[in-house]
């Protein structure tokens, strides 16, 4: 009777460091799954602004923009997206400044225990690019 008590105890805490090792490897996946979803967001933004004729870029702007895992707009999203553009970034080449645009992309994450979007968290994913219209001679 002794022994089998024991033997009882012995897999209940084997089988309690199971389940805590099982839910922290779920948390850690569910982490970076989220973390791959923003960045393919962010990434996603900037693609679509290459399909854009240069003088509309202005029209991705967006500001905290809840989005589900395809970037659709939905209140029930895991993720807030935000497009800044800058129409008057200038870089200096050659000795000449050039004005261009600078079109910057954040992806902020859900917090899981707060549902809130918290700000300058190191969850946030954020992917920018440079724009230019070409000087094209007549």
């Amino acid at each position: 009777m002794v022994e089998t008590i024991v033997t009882l105890m012995l897999l209940a805490m084997i089988m309690a460091g199971a389940i805590k090792l099982i839910s922290v490897a779920t948390r850690v996946t569910q982490a970076a799954r989220h973390r791959y979803v923003a960045a393919t967001l962010a990434k996603n933004r900037l693609e679509r602004a290459r399909n854009f004729q240069y003088g509309d870029l202005p029209l991705l702007a967006e500001n905290a923009v809840v989005v589900d895992d395809n970037g659709v707009p939905n209140l029930n999203g895991w993720f807030s997206r935000s497009t800044q553009v800058d129409t008057n970034y200038i870089t200096v080449a050659g000795g000449s400044s050039v004005t261009n645009t600078k079109v910057t992309t954040t992806v902020k994450i859900k917090n899981v225990f707060t549902g809130q979007f918290s700000s300058g968290s190191n969850t946030d994913e954020k992917v920018e690019s440079i724009f230019t219209s070409y000087y094209v001679p007549s």
